[in-house]
């Protein structure tokens, strides 16, 4: 059933036919030998224009499907997509990928103009273990107090797992903080 419906989301057929093919789609699970080849093809059907009847539910089929950490380049394109929508699935998405790569894109976008897409980024950094180390190291170097607050709150899941001399340095930057009674004591 699965070949037989990605035959029907083909370019050459009509957007309300692929439309079809792509909802009922949403029904079929997909099987490990196929599934690269068919999350390749319905990513490629994230740059469309035909928002409702073609990216829409291409965006519902991959929300639930797992993607595998080989694909995650593809992934990160989506960030540069025209669909606000694409873009957030992208960021959602990343929190899979648990690379100091990804981590890198996610804190640059904590910076983006967009809060929906700061928020994203946000909370996908607190999904992932490769986060803790990066998100540390910025908190104890940051001079900014809202950038320092949004850190720590990102960190907060993290904190279970911070090792003994990582506790130490925040301790001992805290004490220079309340010692120049700086704002970023809070």
């Amino acid at each position: 059933a699965l070949n037989t419906l990605m035959m029907f989301t083909v370019l050459q057929n009509h957007p309300t036919i692929r439309s079809y093919a792509l909802t009922s789609l949403r029904e079929i699970p997909f099987h490990d030998k196929v599934k690269n080849d068919v999350i390749r093809k319905l990513v490629s059907f994230l740059n469309e224009k035909e928002f409702n009847a073609i990216v829409s539910p291409t965006l519902d089929i991959l929300s639930r499907a797992p993607i595998h950490s080989s694909l995650s380049d593809i992934i990160l394109k989506l960030l540069g997509s025209d669909h606000d929508a694409v873009r957030r699935f992208a960021l959602r998405k990343m929190r899979e990928f648990n690379t100091v790569k990804v981590v890198k894109i996610l804190i640059d976008k904590l910076s983006d103009q967009d809060p929906r897409i700061r928020d994203l980024a946000a909370e996908s950094l607190c999904w992932l273990d490769s986060a803790r180390n990066v998100l540390l190291d910025n908190l104890l170097k940051e001079k900014d107090l809202e950038r320092s607050r949004l850190l720590s709150r990102i960190l907060r899941p993290h904190s279970t797992k911070f090792r003994k001399d990582q506790v130490n340095k925040i301790g001992d930057v805290l004490k220079g903080h309340l010692k120049t009674e700086s704002p970023l004591q809070e």
